[in-house]
């Protein structure tokens, strides 16, 4: 098959979506050619077979030039590829469907963020499919919806044995800083902690805050200051796909208080990591199992958080290991990038 990926950004160095150069990669192994449309590429280290183009948002140039730019890649490009994949961005469909429908393309759209949005209504009426990560990715139905799972690189993030422990117990959570994520609950959980035991623990937060949350990441901070927990909670920002990797394998739990019913791509890198994992998401569901009643702390119960954690710290190291391959056995199965490209793939061939 040869294949139009449409992206806004290529860079395996990006904060936020670094991770797409690795489906790339994958997706590369089962197409003999394809051709990458971007706003703004960075860094990529790609198969001599995938072709990049980019608008130029990364020298800056006008929005005239870019809308010329891309016209150009549409017309130029059109019979290098028989489909095309856009990534992430349905008002791409909307302005571009009707061209590649009239060249008889089929169409696929990646969509993760639940109810159909006014963009995805409009792109329905080019789609062939609409690639989601799991139920939850797209409340909708019909051939068109495609559960492909998160896509996350399970042979960066896999869990290295650590017989010698330092003694000192590593919490990390991951996600942009946002309401959804209730860090207040998460802090005052550690505050508890703090108040009734006396092995050493910390907790690392990794992420920036969404556009327009920087008021609200700020007012996390202090609230977090205003227990006393500065040498026990750091906010890291946010960092690169490999240094989440590194840093989950030298952490002992990771915690989720996500109240939004979706099942964050952070969480599936925790799990094939091998961490073992408390969360109040109900869409975890499918990596609980028989640790339900381990793994679900109700919404916004700092007691029970706290509770839970305390647990997790008094399990041996064997037993916390064992816990997290149970959820490392369903990202590969399930989340893992090679599953994603041959999901993607398949639709497109049949």
């Amino acid at each position: 098959m040869r294949l139009l990926i449409v992206t806004d950004t290529l860079d395996v160095d990006d904060l936020k979506v670094g991770y797409f150069h690795r489906w790339v990669e994958e997706i590369a192994k089962h197409c003999s050619s394809i051709e990458i449309i971007t706003k703004k590429e960075g860094y990529h280290t790609l198969p001599t077979h995938v072709h990049v183009h980019t608008l130029g948002w990364e020298v800056k140039k006008g929005s005239i030039h870019r809308f010329v730019k891309y016209v150009w890649f549409l017309a130029r490009l059109i019979k290098r590829y028989d489909a095309v994949f856009v990534y992430d961005t349905p008002w791409v469909v909307v302005h571009s469907g009707w061209w590649w429908k009239l060249w008889r393309k089929k169409i696929g759209l990646w969509y993760a963020y639940g109810d159909p949005q006014v963009s995805l209504q409009c792109a329905k009426l080019f789609l062939s499919f609409i690639f989601t990560p799991t139920t939850h990715g797209y409340h909708g139905g019909g051939d068109v919806k495609h559960i492909v799972g998160h896509g996350v690189d399970t042979a960066k993030f896999h869990p290295i044995l650590r017989p010698k422990h330092d003694g000192v117990f590593r919490m990390v959570t991951v996600g942009d800083i946002s309401p959804t994520k209730d860090y207040e609950t998460l802090i005052r959980a550690v505050s508890l902690l703090n108040e009734s035991i006396d092995k050493p623990f910390t907790l690392t937060v990794v992420g920036a805050p969404r556009l327009g949350k920087e008021v609200f990441a700020e007012e996390v901070r202090t609230f977090s200051r205003s227990f006393g927990l500065g040498d026990i909670v750091t906010f890291f920002g946010p960092m690169k796909n490999a240094e989440v990797a590194k840093m989950h394998q030298g952490a002992d739990l990771y915690i989720s208080m996500n109240i939004r019913p979706a099942l964050e791509k952070s969480i599936i890198e925790a799990a094939a990591s091998g961490l073992p994992i408390l969360t109040s998401n109900e869409s975890f569901d499918e990596f609980a199992q028989n640790y339900r009643e381990f793994v679900y702390v109700e919404q916004e119960n700092d007691v029970e958080l706290a509770e839970r954690i305390r647990h997790v710290m008094k399990m041996s190291y064997e037993a916390r290991h064992t816990l997290g391959q149970a959820f490392r056995a369903v990202a590969v199965s399930s989340h893992s990038t090679e599953v994603l490209a041959r999901g993607i793939v398949d639709a497109y061939n049949h």
